[in-house]
């Protein structure tokens, strides 16, 4: 199977994979695509360390290591088209938090970075791409590969959350209800939506 991720143990995964929505088809096509695709992702990834490197906040976190951290990064990208997308691939995201982590690199730097590979890459889906694929259309691209960098920013992201309960000692449960707890609404808040929350309306 393309896809064979175990959630029996991981109810935050499963519960954010049934909104998410990758599925056996959308890994189907991701690995279809990828012989076309890998040849395009060098220049990705050398146009995604010059972003960075323009970056004041960001150069000091690779400066030191650039060369190796692009070979790291064709490979991640090449990843999200060959898979497996199994418990591995789980545990590799939860490895990248983990040096994210030990690095110091803060979350906001890890959400900017997927947002120029969000932005960036569905542009790899060429219409003389896609001719060679006619059961795919560009939508249907676009769509698995947003489903899995969101699946791939949430177990990474998740990462820095379970680091912080460790670090504070608390429980999930009391984590969550720190982060949505407010004594001070801003005025904003009182819009009858926002009240009714954004999801819940």
């Amino acid at each position: 199977m393309s896809l064979n991720i175990n959630t029996a143990n991981d109810a935050d995964l499963a519960e954010f994979l049934s909104h998410n929505g990758f599925c056996e088809a959308d890994a189907n096509c991701l690995q279809a695509l990828h012989p076309h695709i890998s040849p395009l992702l060098p220049a990705l990834t050398e146009a995604f360390y010059e972003r960075i490197l323009a970056s004041d906040a960001m150069r000091p976190f690779v400066i030191d290591r650039v060369d190796s951290l692009k070979q790291t990064h064709l490979r991640w990208m090449n990843m999200l088209f060959s898979g497996p997308f199994d418990d591995q691939f789980v545990q590799i995201h939860q490895h990248i938090g983990e040096v994210h982590l030990k690095q110091k690199i803060p979350p906001l730097f890890v959400a900017s970075s997927m947002a120029f590979l969000r932005a960036e890459m569905p542009k790899l889906f060429t219409p003389e791409l896609l001719e060679k694929f006619p059961q795919y259309d560009y939508a249907f691209c676009t769509s698995a590969l947003l489903r899995l960098i969101d699946t791939c920013q949430f177990l990474v992201d998740r990462t820095y959350y379970q680091s912080l309960m460790e670090l504070l000692g608390i429980s999930p449960k009391l984590f969550l209800r720190l982060m949505t707890s407010s004594s001070k609404q801003p005025a904003w808040w009182k819009f009858p939506a926002i009240e009714r929350g954004i999801f819940m309306v």
